[in-house]
């Protein structure tokens, strides 16, 4: 019946049967727009963008609720410059950011095309890789993003081992020995990045070796987590610190108590692919009471006393920073990030969020873990972090001598 009124000239109807059909054939389409929409939501899609002139492979990716719009976050994640201004085109056809990419089954790659002048991946990163103890040379690379996680996956390739284990046994198997990567005094993480030296030469990458723990065992709990948790309260920001969000590309203060999921705000990287963040998530807590202890450590950055902030090229609690002192607080709050850029800039000093590795002092503990996947459904690191069952508004101070698996 639809089809044999299309097949009628709508100018013959009368206006009013004619505005009648129009609206029948709207509804028709919002109502089929909605149904893509929701199985899109559900839909994962494996994504290669390549640049539209050289056919490079600039990003490879599985994605989920697959908007071009993801896949340009995607690339700036991946840190390939002009990421947010480049036309995104399949088949010759530029897309907008809303539109869903097309559906094309199981197992097929939706191809992408990344047009602009600038399109390029970031610099390669040389790197030497040197026992801490002996200094000696264990493994050379040259990295094509500069990522920790590409540099652990080379080590891994040629099988490198403590030094007089060429097999990194010594009767055991290689992958029961931990490896730890040092620049300088900081612990590099597996989401982070590195840079040529300042003279143009390698990046020297220190490896400390340590016997891995087939199953984590409980710990006691530091002495210090009673300061920041002084009554199971768990989230370390004041609702007056003030994050930098950005607006129309404009850097903006915002109060922590008035940020909201989808906010843009400075990580305090020095990754230019890793300077800004939306906001997945806010922990807010009530503080029992009505007081726990703050250390002020600049004008707009007040913290409970173990949350860790970056001083120099180390992670330390605010107590080690500052004075704590008695304040009363109604809430404080925790910040978990999209992607694996866990720290937040507040007040002009770069502190933890949720999901990142402090260092030996502080430990795997729980504030390690995510409760929200990031967008590559294929993410090693999400393999372990990647915890939805963790509630972070009721983690009392006893949770964190508890040990969890590093990554």
């Amino acid at each position: 019946m639809f089809c044999s009124h299309l097949l009628k000239p709508l100018w013959f109807k009368p206006r009013q049967a004619r505005t009648r059909e129009q609206h029948q054939c709207c509804s028709f389409n919002r109502g089929l727009s909605l149904v893509l929409r929701m199985r899109a939501a559900a839909t994962r899609v494996n994504v290669e963008v390549h640049a539209a002139r050289t056919g490079t492979v600039l990003l490879p990716a599985e994605l989920i609720h697959p908007t071009m719009a993801r896949v340009r976050q995607a690339l700036e994640n991946a840190g390939v410059s002009g990421s947010m201004e480049a036309k995104l085109l399949i088949d010759g056809q530029e897309l907008e950011d809303s539109q869903l990419l097309p559906d094309f089954g199981k197992g097929h790659t939706a191809v992408v095309q990344f047009a602009t002048e600038a399109a390029r991946l970031p610099e390669s990163v040389q790197v030497e890789v040197r026992e801490a103890m002996t200094g000696e040379l264990l493994h050379e690379a040259t990295l094509r993003l500069g990522l920790v996680s590409e540099l652990r996956a080379s080590l891994a390739q040629a099988s490198v081992g403590p030094v007089g284990r060429p097999d990194g046994t010594d009767g055991a198997p290689a992958k029961e020995w931990e490896m730890t990567l040092l620049l300088g005094e900081v612990v590099l993480q597996s989401d982070g990045c590195l840079r040529c030296g300042e003279d143009g030469g390698p990046a020297v990458v220190h490896v400390v070796w340590g016997e891995a723990k087939k199953t984590p065992t409980p710990r006691p709990a530091s002495t210090r987590s009673s300061h920041c948790w002084p009554s199971g309260n768990t989230n370390c920001i004041t609702g007056d610190s003030v994050a930098m969000v950005l607006i129309g590309g404009k850097e903006m203060p915002r109060l922590m108590e008035e940020l909201r999921v989808g906010d843009e705000v400075l990580t305090g990287s020095p990754c230019p692919s890793q300077r800004q963040r939306r906001v997945g998530r806010i922990w807010r807590s009530v503080v029992p009471g009505g007081k726990t202890e703050v250390v002020q450590l600049s004008s707009d950055c007040r913290l409970t006393s173990n949350h860790p902030a970056i001083t120099g090229d180390r992670w330390l609690p605010a107590a080690s920073l500052g004075l704590p002192v008695l304040s009363p607080e109604e809430f404080v709050y925790g910040i978990e990030l999209e992607g694996h850029v866990d720290t937040i800039l507040i007040g002009g000093v770069v502190c933890a969020g949720l999901g990142v590795y402090c260092g030996p002092d502080f430990g795997w503990n729980v504030y390690t873990r995510k409760a929200i996947h990031c967008e590559d459904l294929s993410c090693n690191k999400c393999k372990i972090a990647f915890d939805p069952s963790i509630d972070f508004n009721s983690i009392k101070a006893s949770d964190l001598g508890e040990m969890y698996t590093p990554y």
